[in-house]
């Protein structure tokens, strides 16, 4: 999500109506080593208009971080926060979303940036399936009971006709694969709640400019599980620094009983481990479902940056100061829960 294919599509056709962008660019000797893309909102806080700054982030877009040439992120991403204050001099807070405990962000302290403030607030884990080693040690990790059930599905989808796994990737990739999951995606509970990609054109518009950016970059890869003309289970996922990401998945719920996304999460995983090309399965989230598959766990954290003045400070830093230790203490959670309730 830190690549050009997903900001730009993002800048394009997610922005809200009060928001605008800009983008920092760090050069050295006529080399781009550094870029921070902001979305820009004023918003009124505490009766004081303020200036706030993050990170492209939203439900589909889940993680934009600093991208910085490797060995100078100590070095460029201080001048970066630094380099607001000329293009937005009044700014009161940035804020990153979601960042992996590897983020060479969450390695900047107060002491790099002399001039701003640093909090960072836990966000949960996000789920992954090493795939270094052989598939046959991977899988006798999975619960006995989970084995005999994943045997039982494969046999009850031997029985359906022409059952094929295909994938997709490079320039292969079309339009009408978009259309294909979107349909599959729609079928389901995400139709019924009116979350699916299909039932709102914004969305449509943003995944056909981002599937095809990212077909370009050549990162795109589909799967899908299908018995004739009927598509059982689907990934949108994208290859990306030696991980298979999944981005969206979904399944079709009138096939529930022959568990397809189980088969095809699982033919995924022995394709990798057999291939060698991958060293990870990254899930991006951590859902219930991922504990079948003894999946390790990556924390996430956001990070706030405040320039030391007083109104940033008093509009945003204290704040947020507060809601951080809310959640940490049992007490004030309770107390926050009971003053939001009302």
């Amino acid at each position: 999500m830190l690549s050009h294919a997903w900001v730009s599509s993002y800048l394009e056709h997610r922005l809200k109506p009060e928001e605008s962008w800009f983008c920092l660019l760090a050069m050295a000797k006529g080399r781009l080593v550094g870029v921070l893309p902001l979305v820009e909102s004023r918003r009124r806080r505490f009766g004081t208009r303020c200036v706030w700054l993050r990170t492209p982030n939203d439900l589909h877009t889940i993680s934009v971080d600093f991208l910085v040439h490797d060995g100078l992120e100590s070095v460029l991403i201080p001048r970066l926060i630094a380099a607001i204050d000329q293009h937005c001099p009044d700014w009161c807070g940035l804020e990153l979303r979601r960042l992996p405990e590897q983020s060479p962000t969450l390695r900047i302290n107060d002491h790099d940036v002399s001039s701003g403030l640093i909090l960072r607030e836990f966000d949960g884990y996000g789920s992954y399936v090493d795939t270094h080693g052989s598939f046959e040690e991977y899988q006798s990790q999975l619960s006995a009971n989970f084995r005999r059930n994943l045997k039982r599905a494969a046999k009850h989808l031997g029985d359906l006709r022409q059952l094929s796994m295909i994938v997709v990737s490079g320039p292969d990739s079309t339009d009408a694969d978009l259309e294909r999951f979107m349909r599959l995606e729609a079928s389901g509970w995400k139709g019924r709640a009116g979350s699916a990609i299909m039932r709102s054109p914004d969305l449509q518009r943003f995944y056909h400019t981002l599937t095809r950016r990212l077909t370009e970059a050549g990162m795109l890869e589909w799967h899908f599980l299908k018995t004739g003309d009927t598509t059982l289970a689907g990934h949108l996922a994208c290859r990306v620094n030696g991980a298979l990401v999944f981005c969206k998945i979904a399944y079709d719920e009138d096939y529930s009983y022959y568990s397809p996304g189980n088969y095809l999460f699982e033919q995924l995983v022995k394709r990798a481990c057999q291939t060698n090309a991958l060293s990870e399965i990254n899930c991006l989230t951590d859902m219930d479902w991922h504990r079948n598959w003894k999946t390790q766990l990556r924390a996430h954290y956001n990070v706030y940056f405040y320039p030391k003045r007083l109104r940033a400070i008093l509009t945003g830093a204290f704040p947020r100061r507060i809601w951080i230790a809310m959640k940490k203490s049992p007490l004030l959670r309770q107390i926050k829960n009971r003053l939001f309730d009302k």
